[in-house]
């Protein structure tokens, strides 16, 4: 006969499994991003410091067809896959329970839309492809640390914003005499810049240090990221990069 002490502690030790678990679950992720140079190392970024799954579209196939690739990490190589096995979620060992969906409405076909949708995680459309705004959006679901913010900055050439500055200082009606910041005008998503055809297997990650990630649990106060002085600028043709070694 089990006794109530042991019985107690089997409960508890069950609802923490569970627990574990379910924060394990939580953090799997998948970016399903345009064919962009820039947009594909930061995707290469955010599988670098969280466990995430990277698929790209490209709609420059023949005859303007539709063409998804997927990174195997285990084979460090793109491969191409069909449209039912990212829509069954036949790619994943482990089912994302967050999708981010980069592209606006001009940029995403329908047919990724409606396979990203039916993978039935948490989807999170982010219609801009500027670094910047993948960076804010991404950072709402998978909350990267302070060292992570600094690297990403150095990374992409952003400077991070501390949003808590005042509010630390002066409390949550801010500095005295301080007005109410302005609405944010919402921004129009920059142009793609189409890629040469047939480059996607030059798409791989350049060897990099990466910061040691910060255990998920970790929330310390979340900066904000901008853009520098100068425009940030779409690439240009992709230049094959340096191997590793």
């Amino acid at each position: 006969m089990i006794s109530r002490k042991t019985f107690a502690a089997f409960l508890v030790g069950t609802v923490l499994m569970g627990f574990a678990s379910g924060r394990a679950l939580a953090d799997r992720a998948l970016l399903v991003i345009p064919a962009r140079y820039s947009v594909v190392q930061f995707g290469f970024d955010v599988t670098r410091l969280r466990s995430a799954d990277l698929v790209v579209y490209d709609t420059r196939g023949e005859k303007g067809a539709l063409v998804l690739h997927f990174w195997d990490r285990q084979r460090g190589d793109w491969a191409k896959v069909s449209q039912d096995e990212l829509r069954l979620g036949a790619l994943f060992d482990d089912m994302p329970t967050r999708v981010f969906l980069v592209g606006s409405d001009r940029d995403v076909p329908p047919a990724v839309l409606a396979a990203a949708t039916a993978l039935g995680g948490q989807l999170v459309r982010v219609p801009s492809l500027r670094v910047v705004d993948m960076v804010n959006a991404v950072n709402d679901g998978l909350r990267f640390s302070s060292s992570e913010w600094k690297w990403l900055a150095k990374r992409h050439g952003l400077e991070t914003v501390d949003l808590n500055a005042d509010r630390r200082r002066y409390g949550r009606y801010g500095a005295p005499g301080a007005k109410a910041a302005p609405p944010a005008v919402p921004e129009t998503a920059a142009p793609s810049v189409p890629m040469p055809q047939g480059t996607i297997e030059e798409l791989a990650p350049a060897p990099i240090a990466v910061p040691t990630p910060a255990p998920v649990a970790e929330k310390p106060d979340q900066p904000a990221l901008k853009a520098p002085a100068e425009e940030v600028r779409q690439p240009g043709p992709v230049e094959k990069l340096p191997e590793d070694k």
